[in-house]
């Protein structure tokens, strides 16, 4: 860098030359005329030097701290991990996995989609094996190492726990999205479906079974359930369910940076719902959004809004705590159920009392 300001001066040294011994009048003269035509000239030249000159002294110390963030193609592991609930199983994008959509002995309920992101990634080397797929429709933290899902008495989840005798030295990537179904977020919108004006109308979440992997009994309602408030107006119930989930992602994450230590482990948000306030009622003239802007009102869809991106916001922070990396999936979002650019998540059918489990979850 410093050669570079050394040539610059060089080169208006002989562009002076050359004018002082020109043909025309006198040495002087063309003296004075140089001065006068090549003073802007001059200035600028001496504020390129000086800025080169710092560089030249400044690079060198910039140069010995490495900023680098390794992406995924450059990562040498030979293990993928994907972890979670329904968003990362795949809910609502069929085809599922044989036995992957019924809770028959040896069988589970999980939905996980043969087009789920996780079977989507593409690596620049082949890894040792498949994918390690264990995320599941309807887990919520506790599922990922403490408790197995169950429904109706029966094992959900084929796997047991979605993690332990999976994560080590040889796993270099782990994904997972965490956390809506703690916070019964299902619940919460079935219950906004059902009754009108229900931010403001006491809210009972639906405690769920579990089976404990130490003797297969099934617990109900499951250990990690304790902690949740009583029942009480929505929005209220809401904010203190939030340092509830809090604690749980927390403690999660943490665990998951001890087990998989030379990891990289990326949680995804969850993606907007509904679109912004009483826009969403002129968007789209379709039966199905119709039916879901006069079931679910303006002010209701934006405070559910508000209720997710309370969500993400805690999961971002928790993740930062626990140095893992979050990816926020509504950047740019206008694809919600009935946005305005299209619905990329499904909705709800008009005749449909209850919302399907694939309602509110991408389509493809």
């Amino acid at each position: 860098m410093l050669s570079l300001a050394v040539v610059a001066v060089v080169v208006f040294l002989v562009a002076i030359g050359l004018l002082v011994v020109g043909r025309g009048p006198s040495l002087l003269f063309r003296l004075g005329r140089l001065v006068e035509r090549t003073g802007v000239f001059l200035y600028g030249l001496i504020v390129v030097v000086v800025v080169l000159g710092a560089f030249a002294i400044l690079f060198p110390k910039l140069s010995v701290v490495p900023v680098h963030v390794p992406t995924v193609k450059q990562l040498d592991f030979k293990t993928y991990v994907a972890l979670g609930d329904s968003y990362s199983a795949g809910e609502g994008v069929s085809p599922y996995e044989p036995g992957s959509r019924d809770t028959a002995p040896g069988q589970d309920d999980c939905h996980r989609s043969t087009r789920a992101y996780p079977l989507q990634l593409t690596f620049a080397h082949r890894l040792s094996r498949p994918v390690i797929f264990h995320a599941c429709s309807g887990a919520r933290i506790g599922h990922i190492y403490d408790f197995i899902q169950s429904t109706h008495g029966i094992q959900r989840n084929r796997f047991g726990t979605q993690v332990p005798g999976v994560l080590g030295p040889q796993v270099g990537l782990v994904t997972l999205t965490i956390g809506g179904n703690d916070f019964h977020f299902g619940d919460v919108i079935t219950f906004c479906l059902l009754y009108p004006n229900c931010l403001q109308k006491t809210f009972t979440p639906t405690p769920t079974p579990c089976v404990d992997p130490s003797n297969v009994i099934t617990l109900q309602p499951c250990p990690d359930e304790r902690d949740t408030p009583p029942p009480a107006p929505l929005m209220k119930w809401a904010q203190s369910m939030m340092p509830v989930v809090r604690a749980r992602l927390d403690k999660l994450f943490l665990r998951l940076r001890q087990d998989a230590q030379h990891a990289r482990i990326v949680v995804l948000g969850y993606p907007k719902l509904f679109p912004q306030g009483a826009e969403a009622d002129f968007l789209d003239l379709n039966l199905s959004c119709v039916s879901l802007n006069r079931r679910i009102d303006a002010g209701e869809r934006d405070g559910l809004d508000a209720m997710e991106e309370a969500v993400n916001q805690m999961t971002y922070e928790a993740a930062v705590g626990a140095h893992i990396e979050y990816v926020d999936v509504q950047f740019g979002w206008g694809n919600e159920a009935c946005g305005v650019h299209g619905s990329a998540l499904n909705g709800v059918p008009p005749d449909a009392k209850l919302p399907p489990r694939s309602a509110f979850h991408p389509t493809a």
